[in-house]
């Protein structure tokens, strides 16, 4: 206890009040509360400037300090009722401020937890390591004491921590376990649910707040309703839709087909052949229906697996083969050729110049026939010719072409060798080099 007595000199002629106080301590903890005592006058005044007292009048007061200011003032006047004659005391009541504040958490998601597992757990951050921390109501923890507790509320509950630090002051923090009785009714879906390897599907849901799939691995973000992913396999993915803690799950599977296996083959095994000699280009394994063949300057679409070609240069081909499913891979070789050796007399104008006005040719051995693309090529009467290598017309027919794009067989049964098609009109004339 602090003793704290006031003399006051005496007046002439008049003995004045001389008042004593007793305070029980003369540091508290911020917000903390202290008794002060006066005697030796008949009536007492009471005030705080930045705290409070319980009563302004009396022989004692309890004191309330400030919660922000390190100190406090109070002040009791004295008045001997007899004379008259007052005196002033000033109190000065020193706060002790936690320098460390901490806060009170739940890892249920909105501090909210479902009625099927209402268990919470509340933890303390922040704060130092010698509180001492208390929390109540303590019949639904499994503790009272520490950073960490287990919550199991049977309604919707709000806890409190007390933590205490080694001057004796405290500090209080709540939080809020809420219990939600309402689950979410989540739907989903992927598109497409089946593709190839490679591709990239879709997964959606609704019907929560906050959504989880799995596995996260494939998946761009998992923690969104609408998501993309490219499974690598056929995939189940699971979503986990929660809604204030209560939660619904839903699956969806994405069929995936491998990617067909391709190799490609030649004839030359690489080594470079001449003007007039051919290359045969062969496709392994895939299970394809149908290829694209693409050129430097052009691109042939064919369903044989094979392909003669005999290219005026050395040329790069790239060929695409797309297998029953739709699913598709790709592969490509360099034909070689030498230009120094073999000869080749072309007929009418440069394919090169063909390709250009939108006219592709190529020769589909397994039907025996010339398939005839004219993309791109004014609608008119046009003569097709076939001549061999040497420059004999072989062949020679007319078709008639409207506005859209055409696509003409013409029969084909001449023997192996390099021919060139010349399609022909009143304006233009278009040459293509044709390998069987």
């Amino acid at each position: 206890m602090l003793l704290v007595m006031v003399l006051v000199g005496l007046a002439p002629k008049a003995i004045m009040a001389q008042t004593m106080i007793t305070v029980s301590d003369d540091t508290v903890c911020a917000g903390g509360t202290v008794t002060i005592i006066a005697t030796g006058s008949d009536e007492y005044a009471w005030s705080s400037t930045n705290g409070s007292v319980d009563t302004i009048a009396g022989a004692s007061v309890v004191g309330t300090t400030s919660n922000s200011d390190s100190t406090t003032l109070f002040q009791v006047i004295g008045t001997d009722t007899a004379t008259m004659i007052s005196d002033t005391i000033d109190i000065t009541i020193w706060n002790y401020v936690p320098l460390i504040d901490f806060m009170a958490n739940s890892d249920a998601v909105n501090n909210a937890v479902c009625i099927d597992n209402t268990t919470a757990n509340l933890t303390v951050s922040g704060g130092d390591a010698s509180y001492v921390y208390t929390w109540q109501p303590t019949a639904t923890l499994d503790t009272n004491m520490g950073t960490a507790v287990v919550a199991v509320p049977t309604s919707n509950t709000t806890y409190q921590v007390t933590g205490v630090d080694t001057f004796g002051c405290s500090k209080t923090r709540n939080v809020t376990v809420n219990i939600n009785t309402i689950y979410p009714l989540l739907t989903g879906s992927v598109a497409p649910n089946m593709i190839c390897e490679g591709e990239t599907v879709t997964l959606s849901a609704s019907g929560a707040s906050e959504y989880t799939w799995s596995p996260a691995a494939t998946i761009v973000n998992p923690n969104a309703s609408s998501t993309s992913a490219t499974p690598t396999t056929t995939t189940t993915y699971k979503a986990i839709g929660s809604t204030l803690g209560c939660k619904d799950t839903l699956e969806v599977t994405v069929q995936v087909t491998p990617q067909p296996s391709m190799s490609l083959t030649q004839s030359s095994g690489g080594a470079a052949i001449c003007l007039d000699e051919v290359d045969v280009l062969s496709v392994i394994g895939g299970g394809f229906v149908q290829f694209v063949w693409q050129f430097p300057n052009s691109q042939v679409t064919t369903s044989d697996s094979t392909l003669t070609v005999s290219p005026n240069e050395t040329s790069s081909i790239l060929v695409t083969g797309t297998d029953t499913s739709g699913c598709t891979n790709q592969t490509s070789i360099t034909v070689n050729v030498d230009t120094t050796c073999g000869t080749l007399t072309p007929i009418g104008i440069d394919e090169h110049i063909s390709l250009e006005k939108g006219m592709n040719a190529y020769v589909n051995g397994a039907n025996g026939e010339i398939v005839l693309q004219m993309n791109n090529v004014l609608a008119g009467k046009y003569e097709v010719r076939l001549f061999n290598i040497i420059g004999n017309l072989m062949y020679s027919n007319k078709v008639s072409k409207g506005t859209e794009d055409a696509t003409y067989r013409l029969p084909f049964n001449q023997p192996s060798g390099i021919y060139i098609l010349n399609v022909s009109s009143d304006t233009e004339s278009l040459s293509r080099r044709l390998v069987k």
